[in-house]
């Protein structure tokens, strides 16, 4: 985006932040009443009100940009650009007459927030970001507080439920292991405005109930600390991009941060946070999900790649987390394969297309693309051969994994291709698991695995040419853009 084109934007989220702050500014003494939403968060009709007066402003100045936000489906757009929408972040301190709330408005462009606008209603701060230029607030530049020794500093913290993690900070407190600790709900947003600004030295926010962190949260906080010489990270250390939900967030300087995470992070941390895998890849997750995201539906995504046991499934399980739950259908073309007997009695490896009913599956998929449900077989990799069928309704996003799932059959199908590239010691791995997982000895496996290899390189690695994206899987299961194909 050239600096007219940001700049234009940039002045366009302005305007519908402030838009927005003054309608809550206008019921502050009769808020609307909060419902229950499924995922244990809350909504109000005005927020709905002001999302779809955001999305018609935002949608007016530039029409070819899609938007999606916390309370209205998505908009697809034609420019690659996608805006993230919080029409009210601290919707229960709002209709509690308190102040802690803000509204933001975010844009994006293949996995990277480009720009944010943050308006807090009743303390007249308005803070903006964009990349290569510093966060302001008011038009003045901010800047994150100096690091200086956590007995001294400022300690703001949001937990949503009390467990050791949260035992262990009281008790520092107590200690005076810290200067001091500000206990705050309401706006995620805000709270890291705040802390980009220096007003608290470093700010932890913790969600282990409802919904966790998402973009339209996440994505103006690490503009703003991005920009104002901060840094937004998780628990274990990886900073984050802003586009991969999360629970565990931690802003501040970056010696702040890593000395309280230090300090705290070993009793607070999840051992095992959901969308792993997409957390430490955010970038490649991110660019595929906005690839994806700014397509009309239904939008069939192809996962392949070079042999089994490289994480096509996890990928695809993963990704569809991410583009949600609730509008998105994983199908696994190994559930196509033909009885594991019948294939070695033919000398067939399961990487030759012949070892699965392709036809069958492109016929599925194409009852799906119309709007139609399946009946799909289901394969026991235990038995080795088809072991029931179950029905698959349709979808926004159909999520289709496999070794096949940019063959010639099925490639017409698929909107968007993505290969899986891994080296041949990525998929020696999958020796000691298929011994575990089908029940059979190392010599059988490693029988398999020498054939497979040779079929990847005849059968699949031509299939690399067909997809719109390559990333590569390293031998720690690593993930790197290679190229859109």
């Amino acid at each position: 985006m050239n600096t007219m084109n940001l700049d234009r934007a940039l002045e366009s989220a302005v305007l519908a932040v402030r838009g927005a702050a003054r309608l809550l500014r206008r019921h502050r003494h009769d808020p609307p009443a909060p419902r229950p939403k499924p995922d244990g968060s809350v909504v109000t009709d005005l927020e709905v009100t002001i999302e779809r007066r955001l999305r018609q402003l935002l949608r007016t100045r530039h029409p070819d940009h899609a938007v999606i936000g916390e309370e209205c489906p998505l908009e697809a757009g034609a420019s690659g650009y996608i805006w993230y929408l919080d029409p009210l972040d601290g919707t229960r301190v709002y209709s509690a007459r308190q102040d802690n709330c803000s509204v933001a408005a975010t844009l994006t462009r293949e996995g990277t927030p480009l720009l944010a606008a943050v308006a807090a209603p009743f303390t007249g701060e308005l803070y903006t970001a964009a990349v290569d230029r510093p966060a302001t607030v008011n038009g003045r530049p901010i800047r994150v507080a100096e690091p200086r020794p956590v007995a001294r500093a400022e300690f703001l913290l949001s937990y949503d439920r009390g467990e050791p993690g949260l035992s262990s900070i009281y008790n520092a407190s107590v200690a005076d292991a810290f200067g001091r600790l500000t206990v705050l709900a309401g706006s995620f947003i805000l709270n890291c405005c705040r802390a980009a600004r220096g007003a608290y030295d470093l700010y932890l926010s913790v969600k282990r109930r409802g919904s966790p962190l998402m973009p339209w949260d996440l994505a103006p906080g690490v503009l703003m600390l991005s920009g104002a010489g901060g840094t937004l990270e998780d628990l274990e250390g990886e900073r984050l991009g802003g586009l991969i939900p999360t629970r565990e967030v931690i802003a501040g300087s970056r010696e702040t941060v890593e000395e309280v995470r230090r300090l705290f992070g070993p009793a607070i941390r999840d051992p095992r946070p959901p969308l792993r895998w997409a957390r430490r890849n955010e970038e490649v997750f991110a660019r595929l999900c906005g690839m994806a995201l700014i397509r009309g539906g239904p939008v069939l995504v192809g996962i392949a790649g070079a042999g089994g046991g490289i994480g096509k499934t996890s990928f695809a399980r993963e990704l569809a987390a991410l583009l949600g739950d609730g509008q998105s259908r994983v199908v696994s073309l190994d559930d196509y394969l033909v009885s594991r007997h019948e294939r070695d009695a033919s000398g067939i490896g399961a990487h030759d297309p012949a070892a699965s009913d392709l036809g069958r599956a492109a016929a599925d998929l194409g009852r799906l693309r119309a709007g139609s449900p399946c009946t799909k077989p289901v394969y026991d990799h235990q038995r080795g051969g088809p072991a029931s069928t179950e029905s698959i309704a349709p979808a926004r996003f159909l999520i289709i994994e496999g070794v096949q799932a940019l063959h010639p059959i099925i490639r017409p199908l698929i909107d968007l291709g993505v290969f899986l590239d891994a080296p041949p010691a990525v998929r020696y791995s999958r020796v000691s698991r298929d011994m575990a997982e089908k029940g059979v000895s190392e010599a059988y496996a490693r029988g398999v695995h020498e054939r497979l290899e040779e079929e990847c390189r005849l059968h699949l690695m031509p299939l690399r040419d067909a997809a719109d994206v390559v990333i590569a899987v390293d031998e720690s299961f690593r993930l790197r853009w290679v190229s859109p194909a």
